[in-house]
């Protein structure tokens, strides 16, 4: 056997090693074990079931690993989809589709994406529905609101109770005010103030009115009155506020055909009901006063980020929407059955911002942004102006006098067509238009003297001159003559 002896640097240097090899073996198992960790306390979508009840309502629960965060829920009519998305979550099932074919509900898919998980409910038939948070759970009502959770799905303990942001009764709720607005093109706007945003309203019509109900939300006896609004010309004729039980209600009495929409901005709730336009004016696709013809969907969030907001309406819109990073702050929405652009619009004007559209790209930014951005980009334009190269050009003119369009060329009002380093000149003799000017300004001259300079039109008189002496009358006369023929028999 062969030994070999080593130096006392050669040994240190073995002892180092030794050591950094084991540290890295000891934060390798650090790293494993907080993965570990991290991936046990993720909160993940871990079932989904469903249970008929009576009545033809179908109860879905969302069972959680974790307590849920609440649940930011829309809709779209045609095809009918109520779609459920929770943020921080994860999906912990195998299968990512569960075909149910019940009722009105045909299927349940779920996608993931970003830490936010999306729940889809593809809808035989759209009907009212109705969520609620309880224990570890979201359950999902589809049809009318159920009251408890059914027995079979194993009932949370009584020491368990729904999060603070859960949707629950609140004695506290109120109306604080209600008012009537004319909006624009006889709309009739009908304005609630809500004291909490998170109150649960519920629109329907019965017997041509409509109804709405604040579920659990007290209604000042100040404010129970008629408003007979029928002088302010829209399709509201009366609205009473009374008690239902434990909801306040409003009942709203129509005088003509009308289009209703219904959204909530923080805690300012409006029902807007607008005549029917028979014949729409062609107009912009983005101008205030044009019709919203994007697809219907309904928005229920409480305090959700104007970010979120914007992706989910350019999911629906199938548009790229880019968003500016100075687009901040969160917002409590509830639209019912409105357009997409219409949801934009109201988005925007309620958190100040504005957009432009470019093909299929939309950008949202705040409006003062895109309005420094705009002027920047015309000074930009200007300077560039400044700098361009100038040209000349000889124009000649046919028809009317050069003299005339130079005039109308260098005093244009405000905004001449010849520019502050451009000159025209004139050559009387040719009549001709001497101009010296960039390449665009000398463009919009030739087109102006191509339109001007055409001839005249003009009236042909034609006659004739006829001499007549004193006795001409003499010649005039008729010379009657006659011949006879014989013939020989």
């Amino acid at each position: 056997m062969t030994t070999t002896a080593l130096s006392k640097p050669e040994i240190a240097a073995t002892n180092i090693g030794r050591r950094l090899a084991g540290f890295a073996g000891i934060a390798a198992m650090l790293l494993a074990a907080l993965s570990a960790m991290a991936q046990g306390t993720a909160r993940q979508l871990e079932a989904i079931d469903v249970q008929s009840l009576p009545g033809q309502v179908l109860e879905i629960r969302l069972r959680l690993s974790d307590t849920p965060p609440e649940p930011m829920s829309f809709t779209i009519d045609n095809p009918a989809r109520i779609a459920l998305d929770l943020t921080d979550t994860t999906i912990g099932m195998d299968s990512r589709r569960q075909d149910v074919n019940q009722g009105p509900l045909a299927t349940v898919l779920t996608a993931e994406a970003s830490g936010r998980t999306r729940v889809v409910f593809n809808m035989n038939n759209m009907v009212p529905y109705d969520t609620r948070v309880v224990g570890d759970s979201i359950y999902v009502t589809l049809g009318q609101q159920g009251a408890e959770p059914p027995a079979s799905f194993a009932a949370q303990p009584a020491s368990q109770t729904a999060p603070a942001g859960a949707a629950t009764a609140d004695a506290g709720r109120s109306i604080n005010n209600i008012d009537f607005r004319r909006g624009r093109s006889g709309a009739g706007q009908i304005v609630v103030d809500l004291s909490d945003p998170r109150t649960t309203v519920d629109v329907r019509e019965e017997g041509g009115r409509i109804i709405v109900d604040f579920q659990d939300t007290a209604l000042p006896t100040a404010l129970m009155q008629r408003l007979d609004v029928t002088d302010f010309a829209t399709p509201v004729a009366t609205v009473d506020a009374l008690r239902a039980d434990n909801d306040a209600r409003l009942v709203v009495t129509t005088s003509e055909n009308y289009e209703q929409v219904a959204y909530q901005t923080d805690n300012i709730f409006t029902l807007e009901l607008t005549p029917p336009v028979e014949e729409p004016e062609p107009v912009g696709i983005f101008n205030e006063t044009r019709e919203y013809t994007g697809e219907r969907l309904t928005l229920n969030f409480q305090d959700i980020e104007t970010r979120a907001v914007l992706q989910l309406l350019a999911d629906t819109s199938d548009l790229n929407i880019v968003v500016s990073d100075t687009v901040q702050g969160n917002v409590t929405l509830r639209l019912q059955n409105v357009p997409w652009d219409q949801a934009l619009d109201i988005l925007m004007t309620t958190k100040g911002l504005d957009m432009r559209r470019n093909g299929s790209v939309i950008i949202v930014a705040p409006a003062e942004e895109i309005a420094a951005r705009e002027r920047a980009q015309l000074e930009a334009m200007q300077e560039i102006q400044t700098l361009e190269p100038l040209r000349s050009e000889f124009i000649q003119v046919n028809y009317a006098k050069a003299t005339d369009l130079a005039v109308l060329i260098a005093e244009s009002g405000q905004n001449p067509l010849i520019s502050e380093r451009g000159s025209v000149a004139i050559d009387e003799r040719t009549n001709t238009l001497l101009i010296q000017d960039t390449a665009e300004r000398l463009a919009n001259i030739r087109r102006l003297v191509t339109t001007l300079d055409i001839p005249v039109r003009q009236v042909l008189i034609e006659s004739r001159i006829v001499i007549v002496n004193d006795d001409y009358t003499r010649e005039l006369g008729v010379r009657f003559g006659s011949t006879i023929v014989k013939e020989n028999s």
